[in-house]
């Protein structure tokens, strides 16, 4: 059931013509990582936008860089 809410949330406050364009886990950690698989500058900065809306950054690392969003379990 928790995978079932922390997916819905993603997809109903992120843009989802980008979605097909991340990956998206559920850490144990209590975070939700998404990572771009290739994104343009513009695309970029609109789901950036988005995720910083809900409560998230942009963990800058290389070709691993990725945005990391605090999720209650």
């Amino acid at each position: 059931m928790m995978n079932f809410n922390y997916k819905t949330e993603m997809k109903n406050n992120l843009p989802g013509y980008l979605l097909p364009k991340v990956t998206i886990l559920l850490q144990d950690s209590g975070y939700v990582t998404i990572s771009p698989n290739k994104f343009t500058k513009q695309d970029w900065r609109r789901f950036n936008a988005r995720v910083k809306q809900m409560g998230g950054l942009w963990i800058p690392d290389g070709a691993r860089a990725y945005w990391s969003i605090p999720w209650s379990q």
